[in-house]
């Protein structure tokens, strides 16, 4: 179908982001394709892989070119936890690109667990987060 289609063009431009991004030679000297395959919601750090800070700028600039970034990592918070559809519309307002590009960033080279390490950018985050979760506090 032609979103398969568009969810394999994605998939094979955010590969070559990677690979653009980290190096083919720290890839393929760090983890096969098939362990990709085998565990996608792996990070970096799973892998062995340490990212640096223009490695992870590298690599958000590439993602951007192949899709929306913003609406993935909502959706991941979504996936996560049930937000309504007002809340994500929230979500989305509430990223702006800044937010955005120094949360991914900081994951990629800091881990899952990047955001609440860094307390200026855990806090940006939870503000853009706050209202939004009132949101659907008032909805339930």
């Amino acid at each position: 179908t032609a979103d398969e289609e568009t969810f394999a063009g994605q998939g094979r431009c955010v590969a070559q982001a990677f690979v653009d991004a980290i190096g083919i030679d720290e890839l393929s000297s760090a983890v096969t394709p098939e362990e990709i395959r085998a565990n996608p919601d792996a990070n970096f750090d799973d892998f062995g892989i340490e990212v640096s800070e223009d490695g992870a700028q590298a690599l958000y600039d590439g993602m951007t070119g192949c899709m929306d970034v913003r609406q993935a990592l909502i959706d991941s918070m979504a996936g996560e936890q049930d937000i309504s559809p007002e809340a994500q519309d929230c979500l989305a307002q509430g990223f702006d690109d800044a937010l955005l590009r120094d949360a991914i960033v900081a994951t990629f080279t800091g881990g899952a667990d990047a955001i609440e390490q860094d307390a200026e950018l855990a806090s940006r985050f939870m503000q853009a987060i706050a209202p939004c979760v009132q949101i659907d506090a008032t909805a339930g």
